[in-house]
């Protein structure tokens, strides 16, 4: 082997293991901060499992921080696993009590468990932080339409959340839930058709609109609905 040979290999070699140790270095010395990138971004990608490991690296560095906090209780409530959520949104909001958007997800978690009197409290910290935020006030009502004897407070603040935003159809259908509940179905049908008006390709609404129509016994229009409804588009998980 020349003599320009072998020093090409031996740079060769010691290029890999500068990469080995750089690797090495980079797993054992990772802060927070460079935990929580790699969890935000395996969300970004929609790999919820590798962004939950990521964001539990992020927590054994420090157990308070709020971001891998925060993300960990938004993918916990989407899975539907509140008592998780609603610890890991706690810590965060402990860390950054004025932030609407934490207590606004505290709430919602809150809500998957029933807990109606906490999640109120936290859907009001929210809304006092950020008072023109329609999807704060659309939560705040359909956690007052599931309290007993609120039922007019509920419609007045999901009727509030409409006129801060014309176009966003959940407090449309959360009204429309409200008086299907209650076995108003003419009400609920008139809500769900203005739902219908502003998102008419939403499976769910569609499925909402078709069972209206069956409880008020008009076979015709609910194997219609439901026609439609099977034929819409699925939602997505995250």
């Amino acid at each position: 082997m020349s003599k320009s040979a072998r020093s090409r290999q031996q740079l060769q070699i010691g290029l890999i293991f500068l990469v080995i140790f750089g690797v090495i270095y980079f797993l054992s010395g990772s802060s927070t901060e460079d935990f929580t990138i790699l969890g935000i971004r395996a969300m970004n990608r929609g790999e919820m499992n590798s962004a939950i490991t990521e964001f539990r690296k992020a927590l054994e560095k420090d157990p308070d921080a709020v971001e891998p906090n925060s993300r960990l209780g938004w993918i916990y409530r989407r899975m539907k696993k509140f008592p998780e959520s609603i610890e890991h949104l706690k810590k965060a909001a402990a860390g950054r009590p004025s932030d609407p958007e934490i207590q606004d997800e505290l709430g919602l978690a809150l809500l998957g468990i029933n807990n109606l009197a906490e999640s109120e409290k936290a859907f009001r910290t929210a809304i006092s932080f950020k008072k023109n935020e329609a999807r704060f006030y659309n939560h705040l009502g359909m956690c007052l339409s599931r309290s007993s004897g609120r039922d007019r407070e509920a419609v007045n603040v999901l009727q509030h959340a409409m006129k801060l935003d014309k176009n966003y159809v959940s407090p449309y259908i959360n009204i429309g839930w409200h008086y299907f509940s209650r076995n108003k179905f003419p009400l609920a049908l008139q809500w769900f058709m203005a739902a219908y008006k502003l998102d008419p390709g939403s499976k769910k609404l569609l499925y909402n609109i078709s069972n209206t129509h069956k409880a008020m016994n008009r076979v015709y229009e609910y194997k219609r609905w439901l026609s439609l409804a099977r034929n819409a588009r699925d939602p997505k998980t995250f």
